[in-house]
């Protein structure tokens, strides 16, 4: 199963100013209306200042997209703050969740929560089934002597941007699903967790691929090109060599639509997924649809 996830954010001031949400908005519609054009549907992660912003300029684009099949969570970007309590993670969390169902909308999963405090407890507090777009971050809420070895660097990395790879680090063990009991346990299965993981890239912004990559290199904001679609469909032929025929395989890379990507190149890469799902190696699906398949195995 393979989707993307779309972080709403990046935008400052557009509960305060309608023209900033307006061409935030009109942004959401239009890369939709592309991978619509391919039978292909978004998940789109709203931060709270743009969940205020449909409330406040009375243009609910979240709802607009839930009809029209888009997957819709919460971008929390909350839980790094060195003097936040578990408390107020939890409320914060809670409140988000509130405000993005007063519009309307249903949602079940959150990302963003990445935290040295209990992330998975307080995702379950706050009523959130699944947690999208993990990145190294997470790792600060094992102790240190429960840690596997290759990831005891965490403890030399202080904020999430610091720390904002991949985990697990290895790209097979990132295409299964499985349950979190706590926050101190998160890396290993638990049957009895409340909480399911959708492990992906979604510490990799499919604009930024390529530099990734070492394909091309940027002197300043990356820009959305056919190089990075090549890399990302390399790295999808990966993800497929790696697939376990007996497991439920998703992968999925994150998109942070704080910037304008090109029209064209958009183009480029749902005209490139369509072409997977027609020879049937892939299956598009939104992260809500891979966690329905997950729950319902």
């Amino acid at each position: 199963m393979l989707g993307v996830i779309v972080h709403l954010e990046g935008y400052r001031n557009e509960a305060r100013n309608q023209a900033v949400f307006a061409e935030h908005a009109t942004m959401v519609r239009g890369y939709a209306d592309i991978f619509e054009r391919y039978g292909l549907r978004l998940t789109l992660e709203a931060s709270p200042e743009f969940v205020e912003g449909c409330a406040r300029w009375g243009d609910n684009v979240l709802a607009e997209m839930a009809g029209r099949g888009h997957g819709i969570g919460v971008h929390a970007d909350l839980g790094a703050e060195p003097v936040l309590s578990q408390e107020r993670f939890v409320e914060g969390l809670t409140e988000m969740n509130r405000d993005i169902e007063a519009l309307g909308v249903q949602v079940r999963h959150v990302s963003g929560v990445c935290s040295s405090l209990d992330w998975v407890a307080a995702a379950r507090g706050a009523g959130f089934e699944f947690v999208t777009g993990t990145v190294e971050y997470a790792l600060k809420s094992i102790p240190a002597d429960r840690l596997p070895a290759e990831y005891r660097y965490i403890a030399g990395l202080n904020t999430p941007s610091q720390a904002h790879g991949n985990v697990p680090a290895d790209l097979a063990d990132r295409l299964h699903p499985w349950r979190m009991v706590s926050g101190d346990s998160w890396l290993w299965d638990d049957p009895a967790g409340e909480v399911v993981i959708l492990p992906g890239d979604g510490g990799t912004c499919i604009t930024r691929m390529a530099e990734d990559a070492g394909a091309k290199a940027s002197g300043g904001k990356a820009i959305f090109d056919s190089q990075d679609v090549a890399a990302f469909t390399a790295q999808l032929d990966r993800a497929l060599e790696c697939c376990t025929p007996e497991a439920l395989n998703v992968y999925y890379v994150g998109w942070s639509i704080g910037a304008k990507a090109r029209t064209e190149a958009v183009e480029e890469w749902a005209q490139a997924m369509k072409t997977y799902v027609d020879a049937g190696k892939v299956q598009w699906k939104t992260l809500p649809q891979m966690y329905d398949a997950y729950v319902g195995t």
